[in-house]
């Protein structure tokens, strides 16, 4: 028995990508539809190149090391898919590139013993990170204010228990 499937409209999603809306100059805009046509790519793919082709353009220096790297190298240090790895990262390896939120993020987490197992420096080496990916909707909740200190505690009071009676 043959069963058939219908088939969607336009190509398939790939996860990969994600949406960013842009404004361009109409010459830009026109120009870089050429610029594509020369390729033989769709208009997203050449944008996604030449910001992929510019990276390796933009120079930054290193937090601790104050060696000059370009973006491209850099993203091979910080990137992550998980968020909560991304962010730690970021934060110890450029901390001066962190945005608002990723400060009050790395707030939280910084003033969180149970993500460090104590009092000793911070440094990412000494970060669990396990912990921080496992409460991070919880982090974010207290970051964007949506919880209090206290309810933020007993989640994580929550997510000590649950741990301990974990198997190992």
């Amino acid at each position: 028995m043959t069963e058939t499937k219908k088939r969607k409209k336009g190509g398939g999603k790939l996860t990969r990508s994600e949406t960013v809306t842009v404004r361009l100059d109409p010459k830009l805009r026109y120009l870089s539809e050429l610029a594509a046509r020369i390729q033989r790519r769709t208009l997203s793919s050449y944008i996604e190149w030449t910001l992929q082709q510019s990276m390796e353009d933009v120079v930054l220096q290193k937090f601790l090391s104050k060696k000059e790297i370009t973006l491209a190298e850099f993203a091979e240090d910080i990137w992550d898919v998980e968020p909560a790895d991304r962010l730690l990262k970021l934060a110890f390896q450029s901390p001066s590139l962190m945005n608002f939120e990723e400060g009050l993020l790395f707030n939280v987490i910084i003033h969180t013993n149970w993500f460090w197992g104590g009092d000793q420096d911070r440094t990412l080496l000494d970060a669990k990170t396990n912990r921080v990916r496992r409460s991070w909707s919880a982090i974010k909740n207290r970051a964007e204010k949506e919880i209090s200190q206290a309810e933020y505690i007993q989640l994580i009071k929550g997510f000590q228990e649950s741990e301990d009676g974990e198997e190992i």
